[in-house]
């Protein structure tokens, strides 16, 4: 009897010593400040540039990290290339150098307390626009609960692709009062309907705010398909007790050619956990295409089509 009661008395003080506080060493390497460089070059733009401080993942989130008086260099075909730069707002720094097609930049920054970053060249695509069609049907039923919306169809079969670049399409709608509707694919595209073919994806540049749509040459040309895609073209206002439809004044369509990275980025970014989940989840991976930094710089060439209501 004595015997049970020592090992009866032994479990609560096995539990207490389970329990006590312990110290959770992650080993975390120190983190090297470094570049970060975000840009997608656009021919016929201006060549610009965000460059932004990398973070250290347990330090305070400073309140601006755009990074200020860099010294950047620009290289047009490997050959160096007099460019001046004027600041704008959150380290976007826009340059007198306009991007032609068939040619590649790159951009080497240096900084005095950050090690030297280079993104590669890139090189800006170019693009027949014959070899694309496009066919507008007005008023269609569709996926929206909107009073009216267009049905897209979209062949690029005749503008085959390598692997080393994707198709973009976006479209934006406008509206007097500046309200913006979405696009969203047909259910019978099969190649939106794989995951590994495409990627949604929102670039923002200067006031411009798109989305993209970025799909991968080899699945469409595997498939012969056409791209199609429902856009809103009305929304609904509340006006005296009812509700009126409001109908858009132009839409416009983007058809392009980019660099395949955009697609790879796109498709990780979203697949990143966010939230809480962060507490659970492994960490994912980062794309990212920058020498001796972070970031991304990625090239597209597009061509606009524009329709009235």
């Amino acid at each position: 009897m004595s015997q049970l009661k020592s090992v009866l008395l032994l479990f609560p003080l096995i539990f207490l010593f389970a329990c006590r506080e312990r110290t959770l060493d992650l080993h975390m390497a120190p983190h090297e400040p470094k570049i970060v460089i975000l840009a997608n070059w656009k021919a016929g733009d201006s060549l610009s540039v965000r460059l932004l401080r990398s973070l250290d993942p347990f330090g305070k989130v400073p309140k601006d990290i755009a990074l200020l008086h860099p010294h950047i260099q620009v290289r047009k075909d490997g050959q160096p290339l007099a460019a001046a730069f004027t600041y704008l707002d959150d380290g976007l720094y826009r340059s007198n150098v306009l991007l032609e097609p068939s040619h590649t930049y790159q951009v080497v920054v240096d900084h005095a307390q950050y090690p030297q970053a280079a993104s590669p060249a890139m090189f800006i695509p170019q693009i027949d626009v014959s070899k694309i069609a496009v066919k507008r049907i007005k008023n269609v039923p569709g996926p929206f609960n909107v009073a009216s919306q267009d049905l897209y169809e979209i062949d690029v079969s005749g503008l085959p692709l390598s692997a080393q670049y994707c198709y973009t399409v976006t479209f934006l709608t406008s509206f007097k009062d500046g309200t913006r509707t979405y696009s969203w694919p047909a259910e019978e595209v099969t190649t939106l309907a794989d995951a590994t073919c495409y990627a949604e994806d929102k670039l923002q540049r200067e006031d411009e705010n798109y989305h993209y749509w970025l799909v991968s040459p080899g699945c469409l040309n595997k498939s012969k398909e056409k791209l199609k895609f429902y856009i809103g073209t009305s929304v609904y206002d509340f006006k005296e007790g009812n509700l009126v439809p409001v109908y858009a004044e132009k839409i416009q369509l983007k058809v392009g050619i980019a660099d395949a990275a955009w697609l790879s980025f796109a498709q990780v970014s979203n697949a990143q956990p966010e939230g809480r989940d962060l507490l659970v989840l492994s960490p994912k991976r980062y794309k990212s295409n920058i020498t001796n930094g972070y970031g991304l710089v990625t090239t597209l060439n597009e061509t606009v089509y524009e329709y009235a209501y």
